[in-house]
């Protein structure tokens, strides 16, 4: 499986986030091996050295609190990645220093007007985000009656303490585009052949087969994923809509009906299944199939439960009709909403006006667009569950290509569904994927270069690493060469 890239380096990444971890947080190894020292003592003492300068285990200490933080929302967990955690926080502390080194060294660190203030803007937006969520989570109900203004200084102190300065985040602002650099620099020498393309390629179709062999998930992954599947099963549809909003409290009256008839479907589906495994065990009991270490069953009290949940299913089914008919209502109401304009777009529809262009006059879904504009389309076929079962109905019912819905309703407003393509089944042709495969394999080789001439640099510059103030085992994978 192929994904798209983040951008993001194995070696290198700047914290898009800013947070705050107390010592006591920090796991997998120790941090207070040396108890006879006072935490500022503690903290002071050389962690790396290397030609030119050092780095203090508090420093150490502040990027493996980042490295905890990222694997934490990464994998929802720190249990089993305590290694990983502590090779990345070394890696990411030592880079942060070889990088502006390395750029000076080959006349690439110069800062350009526009340059910094585009850096100054990422730092204000990093502290404003910084302050919005320390704000909600963090402040006291006694801090939160205080101004604005004091509010944020107090957020402000206290980033500051931890050393979150504006100088901190503009040199690690600086820091990330100096790597770019350097990246670029490393990327000059990097290439794909078409042999190597190919190679790739005939290995992934293989994956993919099997990868995305069920229609819900293709589709799911390929709307939601980030990927590019080199295989596609059949039965996969793409579509575009116009949705018209309304008010909120339309909107709620639906809502409100809608899961009152959802929440009785699901009951019923769950009785229906139980009275089918109680059928079941009477069958199992009455022939006699129970196994020997099995309790006896009790055929009166099965029967009874039988009986019971006979009754249950009759109830559910009996007011099934007026939820269905004040779910249908409800959103009758959201399209008697809108009609008008409903009206009014069927009726540009049926001149053969371009339904594209009716989604840029008419439509109110954001998603319909990505970050720079350009139309995005939904992907959908039959049990597909990444969107909401009445649109995934209503686009399926289409019959033809270029066919357009009712007007459908859901949570989110009134939907026409516009039938754009079918997605051709079966392996997608190199040509068709030879820029994709070329720049994804670039990329990674790009990274695994610039990977190496980290470690190059590392060696260049004499970096060592000083397990007794860390207090962790010398031999880290990865680290070997570095380690004393």
């Amino acid at each position: 499986m192929i994904k798209n890239k983040d951008g993001l380096l194995p070696v290198f990444i700047a914290m898009a986030i800013l947070i705050v971890i107390s010592l006591g947080c920090l796991v997998g190894f120790n941090l207070w091996a040396n108890r006879e020292l006072s935490t500022e003592e503690d903290m002071a003492q050389i962690a790396v050295a290397y030609d030119g300068g050092e780095i203090t285990k508090g420093e150490f200490v502040a990027r493996y609190a980042d490295s905890v933080a990222l694997f934490e929302s990464t994998y929802g967990t720190t249990e089993g990645y305590e290694s990983q955690i502590l090779n990345y926080a070394l890696y990411n502390v030592m880079t942060d220093r070889i990088v502006p080194m390395k750029a000076e060294e080959l006349g690439l660190a110069e800062l350009s007007e526009e340059d910094t203030a585009k850096l100054n803007a990422a730092v204000q937006e990093r502290i404003d985000a910084a302050i919005e969520t320390y704000k909600a989570e963090l402040l006291t109900e006694e801090e939160k009656a205080l101004s604005e203004e004091e509010q944020n200084q107090i957020v402000i102190d206290a980033l500051a303490a931890e050393g979150v300065t504006e100088e901190f985040l503009f040199n690690q602002e600086r820091t990330t585009l100096l790597a770019d650099r350097l990246i670029n620099v490393v990327a000059e020498d990097v290439t794909v052949s078409d042999e190597d393309a190919k190679a790739f390629y005939d290995e992934q179709i293989e994956t993919d087969r099997q990868y995305y062999a069920d229609a819900w998930y293709y589709a799911m992954m390929k709307q939601v994923g980030g990927t590019t599947p080199l295989y596609t099963p059949e039965g996969v549809r793409t579509v575009r809509h116009i949705l018209l909003k309304q008010d909120e409290a339309t909107m709620t009256e639906y809502a409100s009906a809608a899961a009152a008839l959802s929440t009785a479907n699901g009951k019923i589906a769950t009785v229906e299944s139980n009275i089918a495994d109680l059928n079941e065990k009477l069958a199992a009991a009455e022939n006699g199939e129970t196994a020997e270490d099995a309790e006896p069953i009790d055929v009166e009290a099965v029967k009874a439960e039988l009986a019971a949940k006979e009754a249950e299913l009759a109830e559910l089914n009996a007011s099934l009709a007026d939820l269905q008919a004040a779910a249908d209502a409800a959103a009758q109401a959201v399209i008697a909403a809108v009609q008008p304009k409903l009206d009014e777009i069927n009726a540009r529809i049926a001149n053969g006006e371009d339904f594209n262009a009716l989604i840029e006059e008419y439509n109110e879904d954001p998603g319909m667009t990505d970050a720079d504009g350009n139309p995005v389309s939904y992907y959908v076929c039959e049990d597909a569950y990444h969107l909401v079962t009445e649109f995934i109905d209503a686009a399926m019912a289409i019959e033809e290509i270029g066919g357009v819905s009712a007007p459908t309703v859901t949570n989110s407003g009134v939907h026409i569904i516009y039938y754009e393509s079918d997605v051709p089944a079966g392996d997608v042709a190199l040509e068709d994927v030879m820029e994709y495969i070329t720049g994804a394999m670039k990329e990674e080789k790009v990274n695994e270069a610039y990977a190496a001439k980290i470690e190059e640099w590392m060696l260049d510059y004499n970096f060592t690493v000083y397990t007794d103030v860390l207090g962790i085992q010398a031999g880290t994978s990865g680290l070997e060469s570095l380690v004393h």
